[in-house]
């Protein structure tokens, strides 16, 4: 009775043995999994990417036109929002979900610029813009990151912005007229003055070009001309042929 007693420990504390060396074993090669899977989560020998590792490049531009072509929507849908219903906050979402699935669109971020300029949030303008810039450089969006400038009273980075502008396009009036404002609060009434000649002869129905010429020559002491100008600049605009508000804002 004893003898087998003593047979039953032994063999139970050798399955015990057994059970331990089984569940080392298993733990083993449940870390080797873990280790393989998060190495090389396409285990496929025959993988385009041999290093086992899923670019997430190549996952989103597996479907690129699709994701371009719902980030166009969306613009569009924003757009809307934000020049015909003037729903600045839905068209700054609407932006935003656009940027997701586009996400270096300088356009998108320019345009999210201008809702943010229109609810007076100019951190956010200026981030979106100079973003723009950087994806995109065109002169649309140095005029309107040198408007926010000048907003905030910056006024050193506005000329900045304008004059890059007109380096991009020497026919951007819109710059022209804004540098010509500057020259009016600093006293260079003759710059003013050519700067705003200078965009007439190029968009001659700018009315704010006329406005703002007038104000230089009234300065001057020139009330003839100035006066003309005013009567040109109600005309423009009482005829609808006044095309300032092209850039939203001046």
């Amino acid at each position: 009775m004893q003898v087998g007693l003593a047979e039953f420990i032994l063999l139970f504390i050798a399955l015990l043995v057994i059970y331990g060396m089984y569940k080392v074993v298993k733990n083993s090669l449940n870390g080797l999994a873990d280790s393989e899977y998060e190495e090389r989560p396409e285990s496929s020998s025959t993988s385009s990417n041999p290093s086992g590792y899923q670019n997430r490049e190549q996952t989103r531009n597996e479907q690129p036109e699709s994701d371009k072509l719902m980030a166009s929507v969306l613009l569009g849908r924003a757009v809307d929002a934000a020049t015909i219903s003037r729903n600045y906050a839905y068209a700054i979402r609407l932006f935003t979900e656009a940027l997701q699935y586009d996400p270096n669109n300088g356009e998108i971020h320019h345009n999210r610029g201008m809702a943010y300029s229109s609810l007076e949030n100019w951190r956010e303008a200026i981030s979106d813009f100079s973003r723009a810039i950087i994806l995109s450089p065109s002169p649309l969006s140095y005029e309107q990151r040198g408007l926010v400038y000048y907003k905030i009273g910056d006024r050193g980075s506005a000329f900045s912005d304008w004059q890059s502008a007109l380096k991009m396009d020497p026919r951007r009036t819109f710059a022209m007229v804004n540098l010509a404002w500057l020259a009016i609060e600093e006293g260079q009434f003759q710059q003013a003055i050519e700067l705003c000649s200078r965009a007439i002869l190029i968009e001659p129905t700018r009315a704010k070009a006329y406005e703002n010429r007038a104000r230089a020559y009234f300065e001057m002491g020139y009330q003839k001309q100035g006066l003309a100008d005013i009567q040109t600049a109600r005309e423009l605009v009482a005829t609808g042929r006044n095309t300032s508000n092209i850039d939203r804002f001046e």
